[in-house]
Protein backbone atom coordinates (compact mmCIF):
# COMPACT_ATOMS: atom_id res chain seq x y z
CA UNK A 1 0.00 0.00 0.00
CA UNK A 2 1.27 3.22 -0.99
CA UNK A 3 0.12 6.84 0.56
CA UNK A 4 0.07 9.81 -1.77
CA UNK A 5 -0.23 13.54 -0.99
CA UNK A 6 -4.03 14.49 -0.68
CA UNK A 7 -3.96 18.20 -2.50
CA UNK A 8 -0.46 17.15 -5.24
CA UNK A 9 -0.84 13.69 -5.79
CA UNK A 10 2.99 13.40 -5.37
CA UNK A 11 4.05 9.78 -3.52
CA UNK A 12 4.34 10.47 0.25
CA UNK A 13 5.87 6.82 1.70
CA UNK A 14 5.32 3.27 1.52
CA UNK A 15 3.07 2.92 3.81
CA UNK A 16 2.94 -1.12 4.10
CA UNK A 17 5.64 -3.08 2.39
CA UNK A 18 5.05 -6.51 0.59
CA UNK A 19 7.82 -7.80 2.91
CA UNK A 20 6.31 -7.03 5.83
CA UNK A 21 2.61 -6.90 5.29
CA UNK A 22 0.71 -9.06 8.34
CA UNK A 23 -0.41 -11.87 5.51
CA UNK A 24 -2.15 -9.52 2.99
CA UNK A 25 -3.28 -11.24 -0.23
CA UNK A 26 -5.80 -9.48 -2.93
CA UNK A 27 -5.60 -6.02 -0.92
CA UNK A 28 -9.70 -4.46 -1.96
CA UNK A 29 -11.36 -2.47 -0.16
CA UNK A 30 -9.82 -0.36 2.74
CA UNK A 31 -11.26 2.82 5.12
CA UNK A 32 -9.71 4.41 8.36
CA UNK A 33 -11.87 3.68 11.50
CA UNK A 34 -12.25 6.46 14.14
CA UNK A 35 -9.26 5.71 16.19
CA UNK A 36 -7.40 6.12 13.07
CA UNK A 37 -6.24 2.63 12.43
CA UNK A 38 -6.36 1.49 8.65
CA UNK A 39 -9.02 -1.62 7.71
CA UNK A 40 -8.05 -3.92 4.54
CA UNK A 41 -10.34 -6.60 3.11
CA UNK A 42 -7.87 -9.17 2.24
CA UNK A 43 -9.57 -11.14 -0.72
CA UNK A 44 -7.08 -13.48 -0.67
CA UNK A 45 -6.76 -14.89 2.94
CA UNK A 46 -10.65 -14.30 3.87
CA UNK A 47 -10.06 -12.06 6.58
CA UNK A 48 -10.12 -8.03 6.72
CA UNK A 49 -6.78 -6.99 8.87
CA UNK A 50 -5.90 -3.89 10.65
CA UNK A 51 -2.84 -1.73 10.56
CA UNK A 52 -1.45 1.08 12.73
CA UNK A 53 -2.59 4.48 11.02
CA UNK A 54 0.63 6.73 11.30
CA UNK A 55 3.22 3.78 10.73
CA UNK A 56 1.45 1.27 8.51
CA UNK A 57 2.69 -1.64 11.55
CA UNK A 58 0.53 -5.03 10.67
CA UNK A 59 -2.17 -4.95 14.28
CA UNK A 60 -3.67 -8.67 13.01
CA UNK A 61 -6.77 -9.75 11.66
CA UNK A 62 -9.59 -7.61 12.63
CA UNK A 63 -13.30 -9.00 11.56
CA UNK A 64 -14.41 -11.80 14.16
CA UNK A 65 -16.72 -14.27 12.97
CA UNK A 66 -17.37 -17.64 12.57
CA UNK A 67 -15.67 -20.63 10.98
CA UNK A 68 -14.87 -21.85 7.74
CA UNK A 69 -18.67 -22.68 7.33
CA UNK A 70 -20.50 -20.88 9.47
CA UNK A 71 -20.79 -16.75 9.16
CA UNK A 72 -17.82 -16.79 6.79
CA UNK A 73 -15.80 -14.09 5.17
CA UNK A 74 -15.10 -15.45 2.17
CA UNK A 75 -13.22 -13.26 -0.05
CA UNK A 76 -14.52 -10.28 1.31
CA UNK A 77 -14.33 -6.72 -0.64
CA UNK A 78 -16.33 -3.34 -0.10
CA UNK A 79 -15.52 -2.04 3.50
CA UNK A 80 -17.48 1.23 5.18
CA UNK A 81 -17.54 2.97 8.41
CA UNK A 82 -21.40 3.45 8.67
CA UNK A 83 -23.87 6.20 10.21
CA UNK A 84 -23.66 4.44 13.41
CA UNK A 85 -19.72 4.13 13.66
CA UNK A 86 -19.97 0.46 12.91
CA UNK A 87 -18.02 -1.37 10.13
CA UNK A 88 -19.42 -2.88 7.21
CA UNK A 89 -17.79 -5.17 5.12
CA UNK A 90 -19.23 -6.92 2.22
CA UNK A 91 -18.42 -10.49 0.77
CA UNK A 92 -18.34 -11.80 -2.72
CA UNK A 93 -16.98 -15.61 -2.26
CA UNK A 94 -19.64 -18.52 -2.73
CA UNK A 95 -20.62 -16.65 -6.27
CA UNK A 96 -17.59 -15.43 -7.71
CA UNK A 97 -13.65 -15.75 -6.57
CA UNK A 98 -13.06 -17.89 -3.61
CA UNK A 99 -12.31 -21.25 -5.59
CA UNK A 100 -9.25 -19.04 -7.18
CA UNK A 101 -7.17 -18.44 -4.57
CA UNK A 102 -8.65 -21.71 -2.26
CA UNK A 103 -9.79 -25.00 -3.79
CA UNK A 104 -10.50 -26.29 -0.73
CA UNK A 105 -12.94 -23.78 0.90
CA UNK A 106 -16.17 -24.55 1.72
CA UNK A 107 -18.71 -22.45 0.94
CA UNK A 108 -22.17 -21.97 2.64
CA UNK A 109 -23.60 -23.02 -0.73
CA UNK A 110 -22.20 -27.03 0.30
CA UNK A 111 -23.24 -26.83 3.52
CA UNK A 112 -25.43 -29.71 4.92
CA UNK A 113 -27.84 -26.93 6.39
CA UNK A 114 -28.18 -24.10 4.18
CA UNK A 115 -28.98 -20.67 6.85
CA UNK A 116 -29.95 -17.69 5.71
CA UNK A 117 -27.68 -15.83 8.15
CA UNK A 118 -24.80 -17.56 7.36
CA UNK A 119 -25.57 -17.02 3.66
CA UNK A 120 -25.86 -13.03 3.77
CA UNK A 121 -23.53 -10.88 1.51
CA UNK A 122 -22.94 -7.74 4.09
CA UNK A 123 -21.98 -8.30 7.47
CA UNK A 124 -21.67 -5.30 10.77
CA UNK A 125 -18.65 -5.73 13.39
CA UNK A 126 -18.41 -3.45 16.42
CA UNK A 127 -15.72 -1.11 15.93
CA UNK A 128 -14.24 -0.92 18.86
CA UNK A 129 -12.99 -4.55 19.04
CA UNK A 130 -14.39 -6.02 15.57
CA UNK A 131 -16.95 -8.53 16.86
CA UNK A 132 -19.65 -9.63 14.57
CA UNK A 133 -22.81 -7.75 15.44
CA UNK A 134 -25.39 -8.91 12.45
CA UNK A 135 -26.16 -9.73 9.01
CA UNK A 136 -27.75 -7.73 6.20
CA UNK A 137 -29.30 -8.62 2.55
CA UNK A 138 -29.27 -12.52 4.09
CA UNK A 139 -30.53 -15.70 2.18
CA UNK A 140 -29.79 -17.60 -0.95
CA UNK A 141 -32.67 -15.16 -3.38
CA UNK A 142 -31.21 -12.04 -2.77
CA UNK A 143 -29.91 -11.93 -6.43
CA UNK A 144 -26.77 -10.02 -5.26
CA UNK A 145 -23.62 -11.74 -6.50
CA UNK A 146 -20.02 -10.33 -6.17
CA UNK A 147 -20.69 -7.42 -4.17
CA UNK A 148 -17.15 -5.51 -4.38
CA UNK A 149 -19.07 -1.84 -2.85
CA UNK A 150 -21.40 -0.10 -1.44
CA UNK A 151 -22.55 3.02 0.23
CA UNK A 152 -25.09 4.54 2.89
CA UNK A 153 -27.67 7.31 1.95
CA UNK A 154 -27.01 10.45 3.38
CA UNK A 155 -29.16 11.41 6.08
CA UNK A 156 -30.16 7.89 7.18
CA UNK A 157 -30.06 7.11 11.07
CA UNK A 158 -31.74 5.02 13.13
CA UNK A 159 -34.58 5.65 15.34
CA UNK A 160 -34.71 2.28 17.27
CA UNK A 161 -37.49 4.06 20.02
CA UNK A 162 -39.32 5.52 17.51
CA UNK A 163 -39.74 8.83 18.93
CA UNK A 164 -39.03 10.53 15.88
CA UNK A 165 -35.52 11.55 16.94
CA UNK A 166 -32.21 9.86 16.12
CA UNK A 167 -31.17 7.77 19.18
CA UNK A 168 -27.80 9.96 18.55
CA UNK A 169 -29.78 13.25 19.34
CA UNK A 170 -31.62 11.09 21.92
CA UNK A 171 -28.06 10.10 23.92
CA UNK A 172 -27.04 13.53 23.64
CA UNK A 173 -29.92 15.63 24.79
CA UNK A 174 -30.01 12.95 27.66
CA UNK A 175 -33.22 11.66 26.67
CA UNK A 176 -32.29 8.25 26.77
CA UNK A 177 -29.31 7.00 28.88
CA UNK A 178 -26.74 4.97 26.83
CA UNK A 179 -24.98 2.94 29.78
CA UNK A 180 -22.47 0.86 27.98
CA UNK A 181 -21.66 3.79 25.14
CA UNK A 182 -22.97 1.47 22.27
CA UNK A 183 -24.63 3.95 20.63
CA UNK A 184 -27.94 2.57 21.23
CA UNK A 185 -30.55 3.75 24.01
CA UNK A 186 -30.83 1.71 26.42
CA UNK A 187 -34.78 1.31 26.49
CA UNK A 188 -34.02 -0.78 23.18
CA UNK A 189 -31.35 -3.17 24.18
CA UNK A 190 -33.42 -6.54 24.58
CA UNK A 191 -32.39 -9.06 27.79
CA UNK A 192 -34.92 -11.84 27.17
CA UNK A 193 -33.84 -13.85 30.00
CA UNK A 194 -34.09 -10.94 32.23
CA UNK A 195 -30.74 -12.00 33.57
CA UNK A 196 -29.38 -8.41 33.96
CA UNK A 197 -27.28 -8.50 30.56
CA UNK A 198 -28.36 -7.86 26.97
CA UNK A 199 -28.50 -10.48 24.65
CA UNK A 200 -25.65 -8.96 22.37
CA UNK A 201 -23.67 -9.06 25.38
CA UNK A 202 -25.04 -12.30 26.77
CA UNK A 203 -23.97 -14.98 23.85
CA UNK A 204 -21.09 -16.18 24.16
CA UNK A 205 -17.87 -15.62 23.90
CA UNK A 206 -19.38 -12.14 25.45
CA UNK A 207 -21.40 -13.72 28.05
CA UNK A 208 -22.46 -17.47 28.51
CA UNK A 209 -25.44 -18.25 26.76
CA UNK A 210 -25.44 -20.60 23.82
CA UNK A 211 -27.31 -19.31 20.05
CA UNK A 212 -26.50 -21.89 18.12
CA UNK A 213 -29.03 -20.79 15.19
CA UNK A 214 -27.06 -17.21 14.85
CA UNK A 215 -29.94 -15.08 15.10
CA UNK A 216 -28.82 -12.95 18.13
CA UNK A 217 -30.78 -14.29 20.43
CA UNK A 218 -30.18 -16.70 23.34
CA UNK A 219 -31.44 -20.42 22.68
CA UNK A 220 -32.93 -20.44 25.92
CA UNK A 221 -35.07 -17.24 25.43
CA UNK A 222 -35.63 -19.03 21.64
CA UNK A 223 -37.38 -21.77 23.98
CA UNK A 224 -39.70 -19.96 25.88
CA UNK A 225 -40.59 -17.42 23.40
CA UNK A 226 -41.81 -20.37 20.77
CA UNK A 227 -39.39 -19.10 18.33
CA UNK A 228 -37.83 -22.33 18.40
CA UNK A 229 -39.02 -25.68 19.65
CA UNK A 230 -37.57 -28.36 21.82
CA UNK A 231 -39.25 -31.52 21.64
CA UNK A 232 -36.51 -32.95 23.93
CA UNK A 233 -36.13 -31.04 26.65
CA UNK A 234 -32.67 -30.54 26.25
CA UNK A 235 -32.68 -26.74 26.38
CA UNK A 236 -31.20 -26.68 22.25
CA UNK A 237 -33.21 -25.58 19.68
CA UNK A 238 -34.21 -28.58 17.82
CA UNK A 239 -33.37 -26.99 14.46
CA UNK A 240 -29.43 -26.67 15.59
CA UNK A 241 -29.85 -30.57 15.83
CA UNK A 242 -29.84 -33.17 13.27
CA UNK A 243 -32.47 -35.72 13.55
CA UNK A 244 -31.41 -39.32 14.84
CA UNK A 245 -32.69 -43.05 13.46
CA UNK A 246 -31.23 -45.40 16.11
CA UNK A 247 -30.03 -45.10 19.90
CA UNK A 248 -26.37 -45.19 18.09
CA UNK A 249 -26.41 -41.87 16.55
CA UNK A 250 -26.75 -40.43 19.83
CA UNK A 251 -23.97 -41.90 21.34
CA UNK A 252 -22.35 -38.55 23.03
CA UNK A 253 -19.29 -40.76 24.54
CA UNK A 254 -20.55 -39.95 27.77
CA UNK A 255 -20.36 -42.51 30.11
CA UNK A 256 -23.18 -40.85 33.13
CA UNK A 257 -25.84 -40.75 30.26
CA UNK A 258 -28.34 -43.35 28.26
CA UNK A 259 -28.27 -42.05 25.01
CA UNK A 260 -31.81 -42.85 23.39
CA UNK A 261 -33.28 -42.05 20.08
CA UNK A 262 -36.64 -40.17 20.95
CA UNK A 263 -40.11 -40.40 19.27
CA UNK A 264 -39.48 -36.88 17.72
CA UNK A 265 -36.58 -38.29 16.20
CA UNK A 266 -34.07 -36.04 18.17
CA UNK A 267 -31.26 -37.51 20.82
CA UNK A 268 -31.93 -37.48 24.39
CA UNK A 269 -29.28 -37.80 26.98
CA UNK A 270 -30.72 -38.97 30.47
CA UNK A 271 -28.41 -38.88 33.25
CA UNK A 272 -27.29 -42.67 34.50
CA UNK A 273 -24.84 -43.84 36.83
CA UNK A 274 -21.11 -43.07 36.38
CA UNK A 275 -18.95 -45.87 36.33
CA UNK A 276 -17.16 -45.99 39.65
CA UNK A 277 -13.36 -46.47 38.21
CA UNK A 278 -10.60 -47.60 40.71
CA UNK A 279 -13.89 -50.30 42.19
CA UNK A 280 -12.31 -53.82 40.64
CA UNK A 281 -14.33 -56.08 42.26
CA UNK A 282 -17.59 -54.19 41.84
CA UNK A 283 -18.23 -53.88 45.60
CA UNK A 284 -19.03 -49.89 44.69
CA UNK A 285 -16.08 -49.09 46.76
CA UNK A 286 -12.67 -48.22 46.16
CA UNK A 287 -10.35 -49.80 49.31
CA UNK A 288 -8.04 -52.21 49.40
CA UNK A 289 -9.64 -55.07 48.76
CA UNK A 290 -9.64 -53.44 44.98
CA UNK A 291 -5.99 -53.60 45.53
CA UNK A 292 -5.72 -57.20 46.42
CA UNK A 293 -8.18 -58.12 43.75
CA UNK A 294 -5.59 -56.66 40.93
CA UNK A 295 -2.43 -57.86 42.90
CA UNK A 296 -3.66 -61.54 42.52
CA UNK A 297 -4.42 -61.10 39.10
CA UNK A 298 -0.84 -59.84 37.67
CA UNK A 299 -0.37 -61.35 34.24
CA UNK A 300 -3.20 -62.19 33.91
CA UNK A 301 -4.61 -62.73 30.15
CA UNK A 302 -6.78 -60.00 29.51
CA UNK A 303 -9.21 -60.37 26.63
CA UNK A 304 -9.95 -64.07 26.46
CA UNK A 305 -13.21 -64.04 27.95
CA UNK A 306 -12.34 -63.89 31.68
CA UNK A 307 -14.54 -61.28 33.03
CA UNK A 308 -12.42 -61.32 36.55
CA UNK A 309 -9.26 -60.59 34.54
CA UNK A 310 -10.78 -58.13 32.18
CA UNK A 311 -11.82 -56.12 35.64
CA UNK A 312 -8.55 -56.20 37.29
CA UNK A 313 -7.03 -54.17 33.94
CA UNK A 314 -8.06 -50.90 35.35
CA UNK A 315 -6.32 -48.84 33.35
CA UNK A 316 -7.36 -50.43 29.74
CA UNK A 317 -3.82 -51.02 28.74
CA UNK A 318 -4.43 -54.80 27.92
CA UNK A 319 -2.12 -56.05 31.09
CA UNK A 320 -2.65 -56.98 34.57
CA UNK A 321 0.36 -55.29 36.23
CA UNK A 322 1.48 -52.74 38.98
CA UNK A 323 -0.20 -49.65 36.49
CA UNK A 324 -3.66 -51.15 37.45
CA UNK A 325 -2.79 -51.51 41.38
CA UNK A 326 -1.44 -47.73 41.17
CA UNK A 327 -4.50 -47.03 39.02
CA UNK A 328 -6.78 -48.15 42.17
CA UNK A 329 -4.62 -46.14 44.51
CA UNK A 330 -5.30 -42.88 43.24
CA UNK A 331 -9.06 -43.72 43.56
CA UNK A 332 -9.44 -44.62 47.29
CA UNK A 333 -12.62 -43.76 48.85
CA UNK A 334 -16.23 -43.92 47.80
CA UNK A 335 -17.66 -43.63 44.49
CA UNK A 336 -19.24 -40.63 43.43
Amino acid sequence: MLEFDGASGALVNLFVSAADNGGLEQPRGLTFKSDGNLLVTSFGTDETLEYHGSTGQPLGKWAQAGTDTVLTQISPWGIRVGPNGNVFISRTGEDFGSEAHDPGQKSDEDSNVALHLTSAQVYEFDVSNGNFIRAYVMGHDHDLTFATGFAFIPGWEIDCNLNLLPDACDIASGTSEDVDGNGTPDECEIDCNANGVFDRLDIIPFGTSMDCNFNLTPDECDIAQGTSSDENGDLIPDECQPPCETDADCDDGDECTSDVCGDALLCEHVADQCPCEGDANGDGMVDPLDTGFVLARFGCPVGTGDPLCDAADQNGDGVVDPLDSGFVLARFGDCL
